[in-house]
């Protein structure tokens, strides 16, 4: 049975910052290898990706993984693009001090990263123990996001209300943007909104329901990781770059926040 004042959840950091020092052949994978030195020498377990062959993520999210992250392109010279994906971590452990420790690593091995509009920031949250949302819960989050989302809306920077891979999930959804067009008042549309979420009945039918269409998975709320073969998390794709340990344990907290209440108090 999953206790939901306790959650498992993973973040995944998009940089382009400047190395320390340079070194030659001036490649990503050089300077991938480099923090992952780095994050080894404060007693985190990492693991660079070497880039020979396509590998998004390490076995079990058990370790930081250093990444490439496609969307980053090349930036300038001497600049490194690179996505750093945290391991799994538990809401009631330590992960404060995780997050002190990945960051100061990343000043050993890189200078402040760049303040870019292209890096952003997902943060992945599944139930403690078993790692897998029930359909009643995957509901009540989903209500929960479409409910709350013109206030999530406010406190997102304004380049992320305005990105194409994190669009408000009832602006990526057939079945809920005809919804808002109809131009219900809104107690009414939150009924209808409600009926339509409370009325799936698997959680294939959820994820259609909440994000549709070619760009499905670009989308603020991502459900598309809960159906049978996805890793079970719900995906928050809205977070900015970030750039130290206060701005990630503050969207970190936030993401945790947000889904613990739609767990305990949506329904």
């Amino acid at each position: 049975m999953c206790d939901f004042s306790v959650l498992y959840f993973g973040v995944e950091i998009e940089l382009i910052a400047s190395p320390r020092f340079l070194y030659l052949p001036h490649t990503r994978a050089v300077y991938y290898e480099q923090l992952a030195q780095a994050l080894k020498q404060r007693r985190l377990r990492a693991a660079a990706d070497s880039l020979v062959s396509y590998s998004k993520h390490p076995e079990h999210y058990d370790k930081w993984w250093i990444t490439k992250d496609g969307s980053l392109g090349k930036p300038e010279y001497p600049r490194i693009a690179l996505e750093a994906v945290s391991p799994i971590m538990r809401s009631d452990y330590t992960w404060e001090r995780e997050i002190d420790t990945f960051w100061g690593a990343w000043s050993d091995a890189f200078q402040k990263p760049d303040s870019s509009i292209k890096c952003g920031a997902h943060i992945h949250v599944s139930p403690y123990p078993d790692k897998r949302f029930g359909l009643p819960q995957l509901q009540d989050i989903a209500y929960g996001v479409i409910y709350y989302e013109p206030l999530i809306g406010c406190i997102l920077p304004y380049h992320r209300r305005q990105n194409p891979f994190c669009r408000p999930n009832t602006m990526r959804s057939r079945q809920l943007e005809n919804i808002v067009l109809q131009g219900w008042n809104e107690m009414t549309m939150l009924q209808i909104f409600w009926q339509s979420v409370y009325s799936t009945n698997s959680k294939e039918g959820l994820r259609d329901l909440m994000q549709s269409g070619f760009h499905a998975r670009r989308v603020l709320w991502n459900f598309d990781h809960v159906v049978s073969g996805g890793s079970g998390t719900v995906e928050f794709r809205g977070g900015p770059g970030l750039s130290d340990t206060v701005q990630t344990k503050r969207w970190v907290s936030f993401v945790l926040a947000f889904v613990h209440l739609c767990l305990t108090k949506v329904s």
